[in-house]
């Protein structure tokens, strides 16, 4: 994958791909994500909202997949042309960040 193009997403900063353990945890000191504790562990700082809602759990219902999951209030679908919109807004966001 070039370093100027990631999932269609022009003019990227810098990426930070496939790091060490060891270069997550400096990268998470580093920007005040988290803090050593006493047993040189990664305590990871989470804000107010500590997990994914159960309910916002979504996948593409197209192909094989369409028969092959358990659709309900925890596996929604969405369509293609909603995931498509949907990551088109996401890519213009990222672009430059």
């Amino acid at each position: 994958m070039l370093s100027d193009e990631l999932a269609g997403i022009e003019k990227l900063a810098k990426i930070h791909r496939n790091l060490s353990p060891p270069e997550l945890v400096e990268a998470s000191i580093r920007r005040d994500e988290g803090f050593l504790a006493g047993n040189g562990a990664l305590v990871a700082v989470t804000g107010k909202r500590t997990g994914r809602s159960p309910k916002d759990r979504f996948f593409v219902s197209h192909g094989a997949s369409r028969d092959q999951i358990a659709w309900g209030a925890t596996n929604q679908a969405v369509e293609p042309d909603v995931f498509d919109a949907l990551f088109d807004k996401v890519r213009g966001h990222l672009e430059g960040r």
